[in-house]
């Protein structure tokens, strides 16, 4: 698909309760959405933007395959919670219902520091106690029915999928504690919210099988999800947004699997540990060139969403390595790789993490 051009976020477009509708079902409604979607998309655009789009939904897959797989931070959730649920709002007016997975680290990390407990974290997990769990479990049910609640508020259908989803195994016991490594993803839930035209929201706590509950690092359980389900997005929200290449100082539109590979994201500190290990591991498990990952700042999605490969806000992570390298020159010291704040209203910020 082409790029969308002109500003760097999609037209204002008016909310649904604000359309005037005369079909008298949701179908209806839905196709005379999509049509009008697919007419800014030929104005803003070109007609062949607007017929990629439409297509999707004449698929023989759009019925079994799921639109997207949105992994969630709990900064995204504290910071950036209505634009988020614009956006989730929008794509669903037009009949795309995007699985979004959340966590809540920064509301655990409240949570802990108010009852005197230190957070420790190895290899950027975070060392899950009795407690830390407990703590841990009521971050996530919180966050959870905010979501879910803030979805609700603005027309959107959302099913709150608490459990059940992710079976999981202890990592290490003896090093992490209570933290599990997903084994096994029931989906029957969320294919039932996607069915009933829900948006499936799901906490990142998983179960073993003599139902002890777990703590699975979001971006694992996103990950473990998506290589389930094979959903035609991936998207990672970050509040830190894309990927900077510190020698021009520009966003890395795209980058391939085989160079991701060679960085040392230890030293980008260890949120981005974990985060790249669950994009290495999504991508090594599919197939094709069509696999990849994008990684953007919330009010940049719909852009990601609906532009060409490259051209959206954020930084795309694919599988096969790309025609036009996103970084041509190689990174000759570590500190040229930078990660910065990508925000499509806001420019390039300058607070950045060096490697």
């Amino acid at each position: 698909m082409h790029s969308i051009r002109g500003s760097s976020t999609l037209p204002a477009v008016y909310p649904a309760h604000s359309i005037r509708l005369y079909s008298q079902t949701r179908s209806d409604q839905v196709a005379a959405t999509r049509s009008t979607i697919a007419q800014l998309l030929r104005q803003i655009d070109s007609k062949h933007t607007a017929q990629q789009y439409l297509s999707y939904f004449s698929t023989p897959t759009f019925s079994s395959r799921p639109f997207a797989v949105i992994k969630v931070g709990g900064a995204v959730l504290a910071d950036h919670l209505p634009s988020l649920a614009s956006a989730i709002a929008f794509l669903s007016q037009i009949g795309l219902y995007p699985i979004l997975v959340h966590g809540a680290g920064p509301q655990l990390n409240t949570l802990l520091s108010a009852t005197g407990i230190k957070s420790e974290f190895h290899d950027g997990i975070r060392v899950t106690d009795g407690r830390t769990l407990a703590l841990a479990r009521t971050a996530l049910l919180e966050e959870n029915f905010k979501l879910v609640q803030e979805l609700e508020s603005i027309g959107v259908s959302a099913r709150p999928l608490t459990s059940g989803v992710f079976q999981a195994e202890y990592l290490d016991a003896s090093k992490y504690g209570h933290v599990g490594r997903v084994n096994k993803v029931e989906d029957s839930s969320i294919r039932a919210a996607l069915r009933a035209s829900c948006v499936p929201v799901l906490t990142c706590m998983g179960e073993t099988s003599d139902g002890q509950v777990l703590n699975v690092h979001a971006d694992l359980a996103a990950s473990a999800l998506a290589r389930v389900l094979r959903p035609e997005k991936v998207v990672y929200l970050s509040e830190t947004g894309g990927l900077v290449n510190g020698r021009t100082g520009r966003k890395m539109d795209v980058i391939s699997l085989e160079w991701l590979r060679k960085q040392e994201w230890t030293r980008l500190g260890m949120r981005w540990t974990v985060r790249m290990t669950a994009v290495q591991n999504l991508l090594e498990g599919k197939e094709g060139e069509e696999a990849r990952v994008s990684v953007v700042h919330p009010r940049g999605l719909l852009k990601e969403v609906f532009a060409g490969e490259g051209h959206g806000e954020g930084t795309v992570i694919r599988r096969a390595k790309a025609r036009k390298e996103a970084a041509p020159e190689p990174v000759a010291r570590r500190s040229e790789l930078m990660v910065g704040l990508v925000d499509g209203q806001a420019g390039l910020q300058q607070q950045v993490a060096m490697v």
